[in-house]
């Protein structure tokens, strides 16, 4: 003989379950992204307060973690993104500015080269000072 627990108990087992998942607490590939896309602008925001001199000499995206860390500006859990893939770097420099793009693979871990559902930070350090970043979402 099975014992059934009294419905009371179900519908508020039910009840409870339904609201977790409106309120967020189980991880969606929305909630996922949405806060991969946040740590993006985390990063950003980070990177946009270094130096020229401490932007010239990054040669991966280890180094801006280092120097993140130095400064005391930055998070152990922002290392990779929401699926545990590691961010990828790309450098561009000239004399005037240096760009970073920070991508993230997205759920498939690939780096498509914007294609596909990846997003990224393009962070821009200029020599004359003026530091920007923008975020971008496939």
């Amino acid at each position: 003989m099975s014992i059934k627990p009294p419905r009371r108990i179900s519908v508020a087992i039910i009840a409870f379950a339904s609201l977790s998942v409106a309120a967020g607490c189980v991880a969606t590939h929305d909630s996922v992204a949405d806060m991969t896309y946040t740590d993006l602008a985390i990063l950003g925001e980070v990177v946009t307060k270094f130096s020229w001199d401490e932007c010239n000499n990054v040669g991966s995206m280890q180094h801006l973690y280092d120097i993140a860390k130095r400064k005391g500006l930055m998070e152990p859990g922002l290392a990779s993104d929401g699926w545990g893939n590691p961010y990828n770097l790309r450098i561009q420099k000239t004399d005037a500015e240096i760009v970073f793009l920070v991508t993230s693979g997205g759920p498939n871990g690939r780096y498509e080269n914007g294609r596909g559902d990846h997003m990224s930070c393009e962070i821009r350090i200029a020599k004359s000072g003026e530091n920007s970043y923008q975020r971008f979402r496939n």
